[in-house]
């Protein structure tokens, strides 16, 4: 059953699969560069940069804040959710509140209908 969790070391490797997965598919030009969604867990500690993107004083002044969380699917990462709470004027163009990635090994099977439904209802809620 797919849920929205907060990060965890359980899934760092996963993660980071899931990011080089990602630097594939923009050199196959699947995706580009400013899409990329995923962190480099060897080089960002990730389960500090999701908390602390909840609080403005620690993101820096263009950045706003967001809830971010793991996807995941028993025991699969399938992917992040960033839920930003304001919007700038370029994220009001071309972003929004919600932003979200799946590992490109688990493209095309419908997580990312799940995942924007999760998303939405952690909103409402």
């Amino acid at each position: 059953m797919l849920n929205l969790i907060d990060a965890n070391s359980e899934y760092l490797y996963q993660c980071q699969e899931a990011y080089l997965l990602s630097l594939k598919q923009i050199e196959l030009g699947n995706i580009k560069k400013h899409d990329m969604i995923f962190l480099n867990s060897d080089e960002k500690d990730v389960i500090q940069t999701f908390m602390d993107n909840r609080d403005q004083s620690k993101l820096s002044s263009h950045y706003v804040p967001s809830y971010d969380y793991f996807e995941v699917d028993d025991e699969k990462f399938i992917g992040v959710v960033h839920i930003r709470i304001r919007l700038t004027e370029n994220l009001l163009r071309y972003g929004g509140h919600i932003g979200y990635g799946i590992n490109p090994k688990y493209w095309k099977i419908g997580y990312g209908k799940q995942v924007l439904k999760l998303a939405l209802h952690n909103i409402k809620t």
